[in-house]
Formats: structure tokens, C-alpha cells, sequence
């Protein structure tokens, strides 16, 4: 594998980003300016993890090798000319460059990038870019609720089942609720099911960097997408309902399982609950979107 890994191609356009680290430390210091962006492929039945190195803007170097390995097989510096230069056995050697008491840059290979101090953005600054970073998931999140909402509203009144005016104590009210629960469900599985089913092997891989399953078996990744928009099909013709709930809780608690892993680890990972269209990180707010959809799920199984 290693003697492939040399040769491979470094054209990174098929490849999936998977994870973005801003700033990256060196030798444990962090360096402003300096990212690392993290793609990941398959070859040769193994999944390949290759870093590029950008400081302010422009690539320093490429490292790269099978992922489950803890360290790179080979890297390459940058060359003037946006090409990679020749392939060197191992990862890169960093030097960390110091002023007196402040950090004055970083090596690679003993090639010299000057840095300043890393210096913590402010609480609205960083408000700011958590809202902009998310900013296309919100749209398609609220995208669901609006779906939801105007359909309820254009829909006739109807009166509730029996069972939901006995366990819910109401009748047109709770029927409301869960109509537009079913329709808001329909309308989310549906949406990002489609984003990620565009993009089919770009979601597979990076779905396979946190969720358990997909971790273990590939083929999960492949499938979840139309697991997906059969739920939205379901929830939206009123089909099979009891198994719609099992399913999602299923399918929503496991998913949480991965995420809450990765983020006790302080894993930085790309969501790929966009389904590579937009490159967001893995945080508590994607652990939240699957938590509550498994237990709306619970919710509406409770009232069967």
C-alpha cells in the first residue's frame, strides 16, 4: 500500500473534505494564518487521509497515507507554481520559531513562514462566525418548518382521531400539532435526503468519519440517504406510520451515539448532514437536529 500511496494522485477535486482545523497547532502552539483542510478518498479498499497546509491563503504542503494510521506515509512541500513538490518519505518536521516571549512563525522541513501570536477572537465574533457557518443549515431547517406550516394552514379542518382526543386530551388542537409534526418530519427527510443522495460517495465517506455504524460497514453510508427519503415518503403520505417512528429513533439515536463521541474526543469533523454541498463542522448543533427528530419520533409513537 505504502508504494501505491507515493504515486497517487494528489488532485484533491474527487476527494472529500471532511474536516477543517483553524489554526493549526504546531507542536501544540497554535499559529495564526495556518489551516490544515482535511480530504479523505478510497483506494485500494482503504481510506485515504491527505492534509493541505494553507498559510494566509496560500498551500505550504501536502500530507498524506491510510487513515486508520496514526501517522502520514509521505508529504510534499508547496512550489511557487501551485504544484507539490517532490514526495519525502514520513510526516513533515515542524520547527515552532520564537521572539523572546512570542512566537514568531513555524518551519516545515526547515522552509520559513513567519506567524503572530494566536490571539482569541471576541464572544461576538465568534457568534457571528458560528451563525455564518451555519447559516445553510438554519435556511434548510427552517425550510422544513415553513413547509410544514403552510400546509397545515392550507389544509381543510379535520376532526382528530379518536385516540388522539382520548390520550391527548384534545382534539383539533392535538391533531393540528401532529399533522404538522408528520409534515415538518416528511419535509426534513426529504430535503436532506436529496442533499446527501446528490452527492452520494462524497456524503458515504465523510458519513463514515463519526457515525458508528457507517465506520464499520460503507455500505451504510451508500444507504442512508434513501433510508432518508423513505422516512420523508412515509411521514408525508401518512404510510406505515408505527414503523416510520421505529425506524427514525433507531436510525436518529445512533447517529447521536457517533456525534456525542466525537465531540467528547474534541474530534474536529465536517457534518455531512449537507451532503458535501456545504462544509459545515460537527458540533452540538447537529447533535441536537438528531435528537430531536428521534424523539418527536418517540413522542408520536407513544400516542399510536
Amino acid at each position: 500500500m505504502s508504494a501505491d500511496l507515493r504515486d497517487i494522485s494528489l488532485n484533491l477535486s474527487e476527494w472529500t473534505l471532511y474536516k477543517t482545523v483553524d489554526p493549526f497547532r504546531v507542536l501544540g502552539v497554535p499559529m495564526t494564518n495556518l489551516k490544515q483542510l482535511c480530504y479523505q478518498t478510497e483506494f485500494n479498499g482503504e481510506v485515504i487521509s491527505a492534509g493541505v497546509f494553507e498559510y494566509k491563503d496560500r498551500k505550504t504542503h501536502i500530507a498524506w497515507g491510510v487513515k486508520s494510521e496514526p501517522h502520514c506515509s509521505f508529504h510534499a512541500l508547496a512550489l511557487p507554481n501551485g504544484s507539490w513538490g517532490a514526495t519525502v518519505t514520513g510526516c513533515p518536521e515542524y520547527q515552532v520559531l520564537r521572539h523572546e516571549s512570542m512566537i514568531a512563525g513555524f518551519s516545515v522541513d526547515g522552509s520559513i513562514f513567519a506567524a503572530g501570536a494566536y490571539e482569541a477572537h471576541s464572544f461576538w465574533q465568534k457568534t457571528k462566525e458560528k451563525l455564518s457557518q451555519f447559516a445553510p443549515l438554519i435556511f434548510f431547517f427552517v425550510l422544513a418548518i415553513m413547509w410544514a406550516s403552510i400546509k397545515l394552514y392550507l389544509s381543510p379542518t379535520l376532526p382528530a382521531p379518536a385516540h388522539l382526543a382520548m390520550d391527548m386530551n384534545t382534539s383539533i388542537d392535538g391533531h393540528a400539532i401532529h399533522e404538522w409534526m408528520l409534515d415538518f418530519m416528511g419535509g426534513f427527510f426529504l430535503i436532506f435526503g436529496m442533499l446527501k443522495a446528490v452527492r452520494l460517495k462524497k456524503f458515504a465517506i465523510a458519513f463514515s468519519g463519526y457515525d458508528v455504524i457507517a465506520a464499520r460497514f460503507k455500505a451504510w453510508g451508500y444507504v442512508y440517504p434513501f433510508v432518508e427519503l423513505g422516512l420523508g415518503v412515509l411521514y408525508t403520505a401518512r404510510l406505515f406510520l408505527p414503523f416510520a417512528y421505529v425506524v427514525t429513533m433507531i436510525v436518529m439515536f445512533v447517529e447521536c451515539v457517533g456525534i456525542y463521541l466525537k465531540l467528547q474526543r474534541k474530534e474536529e469533523v465536517v457534518c455531512a448532514c449537507l451532503g458535501g454541498f456545504f462544509d459545515i463542522p460537527l458540533t452540538e448543533v447537529t447533535f441536537f437536529e438528531n435528537f430531536l427528530m428521534a424523539n418527536m419520533a418517540l413522542v408520536m409513537l407513544m400516542f399510536v
